[in-house]
């Protein structure tokens, strides 16, 4: 049965999402490897344009097994520089791997630093491209990455058969596989053998996976260190969020028909239609309907003039039945002209991909309707863009670009703008421009009616907040915890712990709920919901905790503010989640500062200071330091200190992985060596 599940090897899924394209600040995504397995301890990475300045790492500390976030770089040549902890990045004798990298706009890439330090097989860089595209509705994706520097050739068993990835070779990936949603035991063998090693992987729907097999095999005569020894370790590369149990996708109307003479009535479902009951009533031309929950499957479209019979063959305007897939979202355009020597009327179906930007981005692309325009490129603030010969009744890809306002200009192609418009691109925001209309010097009457010119209509299509979760909760120390929005695991980590940036739907509520990991939902720790009122594009940080009165966890609601800090500065604020200190005051290199009287639950406004290491001591409100910490800012960083764990009292000890601490996460990064931001999230779907 799973041998003929994975016989199709899905390089593509049906819900393919578009290459991401950015023309006025190219990007590409980024994530770092650890595959060495006996370099001796944890690494430094730094990723950007060299020379870097030491201390300032990319991800710092960075151990064997792990998978660091996708970062968003510049496209282009990119320079990575791996060292031990604290060593030099520009220095050969301390670099222990060193590579210069081609990125493609639009692209995401996983860095695989490999090979062994000690051993026969030399350390060095392997650069995947991965596809991050959507599984199919109730299935995840997954690939095997074989990066075990002493394994050979190995064949991949799922459920104790041999699948079709077989004969992998070490630095080598398989192409992707869609499975059901479910729990898998995969089995590793040496290509043609039997299994030598397995692991059991759940794979959830909306999932995409890799399966990264590193480490040591241990041979006949000699051990492995417990720390170095083989494993296969998944890492959630992308998740996307459906509602698998409930069988519907959602559909738009969009009206492009310039001359049709006045307002439609759009009825959507299965024919035949009740007159006078249209699902969208008096539609006017250059206007986008809301999106309209339907069922999968055949849907009967059918558009007429306001008023009109929609099983009137003759008064139907445009009549089509479209194939609709579970959780994925369309665009039904009305396109074509009226007119009896036009351009024939046609319904256009377009598979929307309304994934989160990252934040402080929007995501935007272009759609032709304009009947009598020629093939276009889009010009943006005066540059021709990558968007070019965008035929009539097609969409581009879309492109991130930071928020802000862009002078988009329409162009035939090969030639300059002959149209302009000014859009305002927020954060968070999924946009389509609507180029449609009649090009008034080529209509086919002595000009275009006002109503029916040429025009860009920008359309919002979803827009989203972004949300991480905050560990501060100390009794479960130890003991991972998953985190779910609404039903779906969005997240594992630890006590001290912080989750990447989830982008979140705006304008809608959701349930939250840590439980232990791999437990159910009704063995939850914390439960809450987050309110429909949060703002777009904006970031917060939802902090689990003890509360105030020890009778429960509970949970705290920050708003972040992860704007860039001034050339050559560092933005910081402490946040106190300790639950057993007293109110604190901090201190820097030994001097008492602005943040006094911090309480418990409480947050310090955010401070500006030069890159550099300081100390950062913690005091008893008027009182001197009892903990001290140093902290290294680099230039264009956002940190929070994260004030937390447990104080020892006079009479009782506090277990090691509870006790206080201050722990800085760098909650954004402003590159400085080369144009564009290096951000962390996770993007994902969701209803």
């Amino acid at each position: 049965m799973l041998i003929a599940l994975l016989l199709p090897l899905m390089a593509l899924s049906t819900s393919l999402r578009p290459t991401l394209v950015n023309a006025a600040d190219d990007t590409a995504r980024l994530r770092a490897v650890h595959a060495v397995p006996d370099i001796g301890g944890p690494v430094d990475v730094y990723v950007g344009t060299a020379p870097f300045t030491v201390g300032q790492a990319t991800v710092p500390n960075f151990d064997f097994f792990t998978v660091t976030p996708y970062l968003t770089v510049p496209a282009g040549e990119i320079d990575i520089r791996i060292v031990a902890a604290g060593g030099d990045p520009n220095d050969a004798e301390q670099t222990l791997i060193s590579a210069t990298v081609p990125l493609a706009a639009g692209q995401d890439y996983s860095a695989v630093a490999r090979g062994t330090a000690t051993g026969t097989v030399t350390a060095g860089a392997s650069l995947l491209t991965d596809d991050n595209t959507a599984p199919p509705p109730g299935q995840g994706r997954i690939r095997v990455a074989h990066f075990s520097p002493n394994a050979p050739a190995v064949d991949i068993f799922v459920n104790g058969e041999r699948s079709t990835i077989t004969d992998l070779e070490y630095l080598n990936t398989s192409p992707y596989v869609a499975l059901p949603a479910g729990s898998y035991t995969f089995g590793v063998a040496p290509a043609g053998g039997d299994p030598i090693y397995s692991v059991d992987v759940t794979l959830e729907a909306g999932q995409v996976v890799t399966a990264w097999a590193n480490g040591l095999l241990g041979g006949e005569n000699g051990e492995v260190p417990e720390g170095q020894a083989f494993k296969v370790t998944p890492s959630i590369d992308q998740t996307y969020m459906v509602d698998t149990e409930d069988e519907t996708a959602r559909l738009r109307a969009v009206h492009a028909v310039p001359d049709i003479g006045g307002p439609v009535d759009v009825y959507v479902g299965t024919a035949p239609f009740t007159v006078g009951q249209a699902t969208v009533p008096n539609f006017d031309f250059f206007t986008v309907t809301p999106y309209l929950t339907v069922p999968v499957g055949a849907t009967d479209i059918r558009i007429v003039a306001a008023g009109g019979n929609p099983n009137d063959a003759d008064q139907a305007v445009i009549s089509a039945t479209v194939t609709l897939e579970a959780g994925q979202d369309y665009s039904a355009i009305a396109s074509g002209t009226a007119a009896e020597d036009g351009v024939d009327l046609a319904p256009i179906l377009l598979t929307d991909d309304n994934a989160a930007p990252p934040p402080g981005q929007g995501r935007i692309r272009v759609a032709h309707f304009a009947p009598d325009a020629p093939a276009v490129d889009i010009f943006v603030n005066g540059e021709r863009s990558a968007i070019t010969n965008l035929e009539y009744q097609n969409a581009s890809s879309y492109v991130a670009l930071p928020a802000g306002t862009y002078t988009f200009g329409v162009a035939p192609a090969g030639g300059d703008p002959i149209y302009s418009v000014d859009v305002t691109l927020e954060a968070g925001q999924v946009v389509t421009a609507w180029a449609n209309g009649l090009l008034g010097a080529e209509a086919e009457n002595d000009a275009a009616l006002a109503t029916q010119a040429f025009k860009v209509t920008p359309s919002v299509d979803v827009s989203y907040y972004y949300l991480r979760g905050v560990h501060a909760f100390p009794d479960v120390a130890g003991t991972p915890v998953d985190v779910y929005v609404d039903d779906t695991r969005v997240a594992t980590f630890d006590f001290f712990g912080t989750t990447d940036y989830l982008p979140l739907v705006a304008g809608r509520a959701y349930n939250v709920s840590i439980v232990p990991g791999g437990g159910d939902l009704g063995a939850a720790l914390i439960t809450g919901s987050l309110p429909d009122t949060l703002e777009a594009g904006m970031e917060y940080s939802l902090v689990a905790h003890r509360p105030a009165v020890q009778d429960g966890p509970s949970v705290t609601l920050l708003t972040d503010d992860n704007t860039a800090p001034s050339a050559g500065e560092s933005r910081i604020r402490v946040a106190h989640f300790s639950p057993n200190a007293p109110a604190v005051d901090i201190f820097v290199n030994g001097e008492r500062s602005a943040i006094t009287n911090l309480e418990y639950l409480g947050t310090s406004p955010y401070v500006a200071l030069p890159a550099g290491t300081y100390t950062f001591g913690v005091a008893p409100t008027g009182g001197d330091p009892i903990y001290t910490v140093e902290v290294t800012l680099a230039a264009g960083q956002v940190i929070t200190a994260w004030a937390n764990g447990l104080l020892a009292g006079e009479n009782d000890e506090v277990p090691e992985a509870q006790a206080f601490k201050v722990t800085p996460t760098i909650d954004r990064a402003y590159a400085v060596e080369a144009p564009g931001q290096i951000r962390v999230y996770l993007p994902i779907i969701i209803r």
